[in-house]
């Protein structure tokens, strides 16, 4: 039978159909419905083939085979043109076997006579099932396609690696062993798949923790508009309890029971019911009972790459790169000071000179989830050992609202989340939503820094997304004034 291009099963889409049959079947037939990649996955994508790139530098003699990724036809002529010519390292080879195509990031070997070595590049730190899962799927396709493979690597991400020697970014980990083991059952595990494709049918498939693991499908809109909002999965710490309740074909709040409940999740299921919010005045009266002031509401924003951006750093390493930081006093007086690097220097130097000019020598600082804000400080401490004294003293002075809200607050509009981007207009209104920023997550603030300071854009466009990060780490401080300033007033 002859498949037409769409319809062939490359590796990517084996994996989503192992994952899931219904995602192979919607990827295939009904690929209009699937979620586009937004910018912070693109982003994600984009540093992937990065470190693919670098991880060929690793192979000086290798032969790139140089086809669009969807023309899978010139990439598997071009791989039979360079293995006749007597290349032993190949970069995308592309091989066929039946309607099934693997793509593979390097294959090398020692001369012509030799079987083939497979080599995958991820930018994850340490090999995972899937990894073994994604290698076999290659390795059955190139032997199927009639050529010899004996052994089988990952190329992943050493983090103990440190600019500027990137000599050492990768460990190369030799999983010949779990390859083989899987290989040995692939044709039974894909043959369901690919009678999904021959047969156009769409499988019957529920909503599952598959949905999200390993990686979110793009369909899950499609597949859970059945699900209500809120539901069983938006009570807090639900975990896998929200599927027992799922296979009971209980989902909807109104449904739920709250004896089958207990504490702060019960808490939290009478709120959702009865649309009304709940608190405990005296365990929030009792946590600020500690905390000094004047109060310095503090947030950073840090950028973590797979490949070290300054000289000094290791792989995945949060660097940051900007701070806001309001100050309240006793007497309700706000005034606010702040930090944003704009070029593509190390940024730490001045960040951590900025901080330690700014925050006084008494005071609590409040930063939300303060554990990411306490790493940061200590990594800086550390590297930066003029600093460390005002630095470690600042991590020692760190206190969270985070875990009143977690223990003491829960509001309809919460859905299960304790996140600031949650609570802050839950509590205090929509003034405090991100919704009309031109940055809204960490993830954006990465991107933004990244093209204002790396980029080469136009001086204007640059000066709009400094503005546009001034204004997204600033709301991120002043939530948290207002939300404190809400707990304190609480009786």
């Amino acid at each position: 039978m002859n498949y037409p291009k769409s319809k062939t099963l490359s590796k990517s889409r084996i994996m989503r159909g192992l994952q899931c049959e219904k995602s192979l079947y919607l990827t295939v037939f009904k690929p209009e419905l699937e979620a586009k990649a937004d910018a912070a996955t693109q982003a994600r994508f984009d540093e992937g083939n990065k470190i693919g790139v670098f991880a060929q530098k690793k192979f000086p003699d290798g032969v790139l085979i140089d086809a669009e990724y969807w023309d899978t036809d010139k990439s598997i002529y071009l791989t039979q043109e360079a293995i006749k010519a007597g290349k032993n390292t190949l970069f995308e080879a592309t091989f066929k076997f039946e309607n099934f195509t693997a793509r593979i990031d390097i294959l090398t070997r020692k001369n012509a006579n030799s079987p083939w070595h497979v080599i995958e590049v991820k930018s994850s730190t340490k090999v995972k099932d899937e990894h073994i899962t994604d290698v076999a799927i290659q390795s059955w396709v190139l032997r199927n396609a009639g050529f010899k493979a004996d052994k089988f690597s990952l190329m992943h991400i050493d983090n103990a690696c440190i600019a500027p020697d990137l000599d050492k970014l990768f460990n190369i980990e030799n999983i010949t062993k779990p390859v083989e083991l899987a290989i040995y059952n692939i044709e039974k595990t894909i043959t369901p798949l690919k009678q999904i494709i021959e047969n156009a049918i769409e499988p019957k498939k529920e909503i599952g923790p598959h949905c999200y693991s390993p990686y979110e499908c793009p369909f899950v809109s499609e597949c859970w508009k059945h699900i209500p909002t809120p539901s069983v999965f938006d009570i807090p710490a639900i975990g896998q309890r929200a599927w027992e309740f799922y296979s009971k074909g209980i989902f909807e709040i109104d449904k739920l029971k709250l004896s089958d409940f207990k504490n702060k999740q019960q808490k939290a299921v009478e709120v959702l019911q009865t649309k009304k919010r709940w608190v405990d005045v005296q365990n929030i009266k009792t946590s600020l009972k500690e905390w000094e002031y004047p109060l310095y509401f503090l947030d950073f924003e840090t950028i973590g790459s797979a490949l070290p951006l300054y000289d000094g750093t290791s792989p995945y390493q949060q660097v940051p790169f900007q701070f806001s930081c309001h100050i309240l006093t006793t007497d309700n007086k706000l005034t606010h000071f702040e930090y944003l690097h704009k070029d593509s220097s190390d940024p730490r130097d001045e960040f951590a000179k900025a901080l330690v000019n700014g925050v006084g020598e008494k005071g609590s600082i409040v930063a939300y989830n303060k554990a990411f804000e306490a790493g940061v400080m200590r990594d800086l401490a550390d590297d930066f050992p003029k600093y460390s004294k005002a630095l470690e003293d600042f991590a020692s002075r760190l206190v969270d609202p985070l875990p009143i809200f977690r223990n003491s607050v829960y509001d309809p509009a919460f859905l299960g989340s304790f996140g600031i981007k949650s609570v802050a207009p839950a509590i205090i209104g929509e003034k405090l939503s991100y919704k009309n920023l031109e940055v809204q997550h960490g993830e954006q603030a990465q991107q933004a820094f990244m093209k204002m300071a790396f980029g080469t854009l136009k001086q204007e466009e640059k000066e709009k997304l400094y503005h546009s990060l001034v204004a997204y780490c600033r709301q991120d401080t002043l939530a948290m004034v207002e939300l404190v300033q809400w707990l304190s007033k609480i009786n």
